[in-house]
């Protein structure tokens, strides 16, 4: 089974914020979560049986920067968010969703792509397990 889905933003998950004595995940961190949730539902995807090997690959686009000279056509993201806490998120809205626990995603390929004008801010993610993976 496949499912490859994007979403309108790079972010990566955030440091736990402590309050009344508890930790939790910041709004605009569970607002992320829910729109990746939504997007992969929105692709048709199903989640994964139990005990099935998942491989989740990710792939985040970015503009560059307005004040880059126009003779570079593209720069490496070589900024945060970091590929790992980006993953953490996927993984963490996921969990549940696409498959049981996220002890079940056994390969991760991810990356960032070049930062190029004209081309917004986007994550790319793809689920694969059985004969697809």
């Amino acid at each position: 089974m496949k499912a490859y889905f994007s979403v309108p933003f790079v972010m990566g998950m955030p440091r736990p914020r402590f309050g009344n004595g508890h930790a939790y995940t910041p709004a605009k961190a569970k607002k992320a979560m829910d729109a990746i949730k939504a997007a992969f539902l929105d692709s048709g995807g199903t989640k994964a049986p139990k005990g099935e090997p998942v491989t989740l690959t990710i792939t985040t686009y970015r503009d560059m920067p307005k004040t880059t000279p126009r003779r570079f056509e593209s720069i490496p993201d070589v900024v945060k968010p970091d590929i790992d806490n980006v993953q953490k998120l996927v993984m963490d809205a996921l969990n549940g969703v696409a498959w049981h626990d996220d002890s079940q995603v056994n390969r991760f390929i991810g990356g960032k792509g070049d930062r190029m004008r004209g081309h917004g801010p986007v994550t790319y993610i793809g689920i694969m397990w059985g004969e697809d993976e």
